[in-house]
């Protein structure tokens, strides 16, 4: 042969897995690098073995498969949300595989129409901040988790929120009614707010000051979405309240939404317990009816409910003596007479005559008698004054400080009040005789009634002071 050395060789190609070869030599190395022209004339028989399938010099890892998807993806609040920029946190359970996870939000579960997917980072809980979330509808979460293989399926965290970052407007108060007693707050009206998604309640407090909370704390009123008018009242809707009398008190009120978002706070102009009706009236209280007033100031006794007259001979009168159906309904005693159904003053038989003194005004008292059901003196009425209640003027002379205003009946000798000497009544008009006519506090009948202005028997007895 005209190779000038000899070789034996073998070669064996085409493997499953690629071109391998095999050579074999009679006691000497064979360099397969080296100048082998003989071996199909090829200029050079070096081998790319990085071309062979499965050799792993200077090839890339295969990547791996995508993670398994989070579990227990739960979102941290449900309900309303009190911002449309960010989201309630949402979590989960680590994903094996997983290198980072994302979020998304959607209108449906599982959705992306609101927050497309959101990279979360690589810990186990995230919210969203900077996005702009649709106000008052149910939103939903997810979260994927994401290797360099690819993403998990969505895990869907039970449960929606609704976004809400809008305040409802301020209610307005429209009126303030001066019926205030010891355990009860003046009643506030107003006109109802309104909130884009769901006004929830009322939140109201009390103070000495306006805006004040030294009376009652803020507190929530209860279901009370659709109020528009309340009195607080100690032990009722958790509420306390004690009303010190004659003294200013102002209540607050501000609205509230479903997601705790709330309106700016209204205040109402002052309201007291007033020591008279014609306190009151001067106030501005125009309307007769039954109030709370405290006669002896916030250092004497309890106050009292009254009824007040805000229209007779210019108003401001606080009944203190109605004695209703004398027919049949007298006072068993003079005693009873004095003081009776205090706090009750619809009732046919009331007096409250032991405190005529502390409606005193300038060292006097301004008195009116009346008799609003007849048959003699119907409308009829004596106005005056005198220095004293009847309670404490004897029988027996013109009560001191009598000076009349508009006097309707002179007969028998009208002269003001003063406790009676007769048997049939506490107090009478008729302080210089032994007549017992304009008599107040009877525990026997004249004829079907009340001695009166004519002392023809009527059947209601009033007697008011300012």
């Amino acid at each position: 042969m005209a190779s000038k050395k000899t070789y034996m060789r073998s070669i064996v190609t085409s493997t499953a897995l690629g071109l391998v070869l095999i050579a074999s030599s009679c006691g000497r190395d064979i360099n397969l690098l080296g100048d082998v022209g003989d071996i199909g004339d090829q200029e050079d028989p070096t081998v790319d073995i990085s071309a062979i399938p499965g050799s792993t010099s200077g090839a890339s890892a295969p990547p791996p498969p995508p993670p398994l998807a989070p579990a227990s993806a739960a979102l941290s609040a449900t309900g309303w949300h009190a911002s449309n920029s960010t989201s309630p946190g949402v979590s989960w359970a680590p994903a094996s595989g997983a290198s980072r996870y994302e979020v998304s939000v959607g209108t449906v579960a599982g959705g992306v129409d609101v927050v497309d997917w959101t990279s979360a980072g690589s810990g186990s809980s995230f919210s969203l901040s900077g996005v702009s979330l649709p106000e008052c509808i149910d939103l939903y979460m997810s979260v994927r988790a994401v290797n360099s293989g690819g993403s998990s399926p969505a895990a869907m965290a039970p449960g929606s929120f609704k976004a809400d970052a809008t305040a409802p407007s301020a209610p307005v108060i429209t009126a303030i009614t001066q019926d205030p007693t010891a355990t009860k707050s003046a009643t506030i009206t107003w006109t109802a707010s309104t909130d884009n998604c769901e006004l929830s309640n009322y939140r109201t407090n009390v103070g000495t000051t306006s805006g004040g909370v030294d009376v009652v704390p803020v507190t929530t009123i209860p279901s009370s979405a659709a109020m528009t008018s309340y009195q607080i009242e100690d032990s009722i809707d958790s509420f306390s309240l004690s009303v010190t009398s004659d003294t200013d008190n102002y209540t607050s009120l501000m609205a509230r939404d479903a997601a705790g978002n709330s309106s700016t706070t209204v205040v109402s102009s002052a309201w007291r317990i007033y020591k008279t009706c014609l306190e009151m009236h001067t106030a501005g209280v125009v309307a007769s009816g039954l109030y709370t007033i405290d006669s002896d100031g916030s250092t004497g006794n309890a106050p009292h409910r009254v009824s007040c007259d805000m229209t007779t001979a210019s108003g401001g009168w606080t009944v203190v003596f109605d004695h209703k159906d004398i027919t049949t309904n007298l006072f068993a005693s003079k005693a009873d007479a004095r003081e009776f159904n205090v706090g009750d003053p619809l009732n046919n038989r009331y007096s409250i005559l032991t405190k005529v003194n502390e409606f005193k005004r300038a060292g006097r008292v301004e008195m009116l008698l009346r008799w609003p059901v007849g048959p003699a003196c119907t409308n009829s009425f004596q106005h005056w004054f005198q220095n004293d209640g009847p309670l404490s003027v004897p029988h027996g002379a013109v009560p001191p400080g009598y000076s009349p205003v508009s006097i309707n009946s002179n007969q028998s000798g009208w002269t003001g009040l003063c406790v009676s000497t007769n048997i049939a009544t506490l107090v009478e008009g008729n302080c210089a005789n032994t007549q017992w006519w304009y008599a107040i506090g009877q525990v026997n009948r004249f004829g079907p009634g009340a001695p009166g202005c004519g002392g023809s028997g009527d059947t209601q007895t009033q007697l008011l002071v300012r």
